[in-house]
């Protein structure tokens, strides 16, 4: 990691700036045989967090109640299901997902796909609703938009 002093008067908080690259991160949290998703953060504030994301196999179809999400194929290939369309996947794929888009993801075949994934306000970890855990929640079925 290299760190990056900010420019002229900008402000941060939090830890300093860094730069890094893909294939840094990569190596360093490589997925493990047999786990279905590691997500490695880059960055975090108040505002957004982004990680690197390496899916094998499939993340079934969910929302997020409070939590837009904005993610790039950074690596392999797939498929992103957003609301009721099915789009390929592929390295330079952009998708944005406002809060309470139904999305999905699978990688094709055995292999490993990565992507890069923004959330505003910065993910807490629990706004991941299923569609099974959507009527639990809500006592209605969440509909694709």
């Amino acid at each position: 990691f290299v760190p990056i002093v900010p420019a002229g008067t900008h402000e941060t908080t939090g830890p300093p700036m860094v730069a890094t690259s893909l294939a840094d991160i990569l190596e360093g949290t490589p997925l493990p045989e047999g786990t279905p998703l590691v997500a490695t953060p880059i960055a975090r504030t108040g505002e957004f967090s982004a990680s690197l994301v390496q899916a094998r196999g499939s993340l079934p179809p969910h929302f997020h109640a409070v939590h837009d999400e904005f993610v790039v194929v950074t690596g392999g290939e797939g498929a992103m299901r957003v609301g009721d369309e099915l789009f390929p996947a592929v390295q330079g794929s952009i998708f944005f997902m406002p809060r309470g888009t139904i999305h999905a993801f699978t990688s094709k075949g055995d292999g490993v796909a990565t992507v890069v994934s923004v959330f505003g306000p910065a993910f807490d970890g629990k706004d991941r609703i299923f569609l099974d855990q959507a009527v639990e929640i809500t006592g209605e079925t969440k509909q694709a938009p």
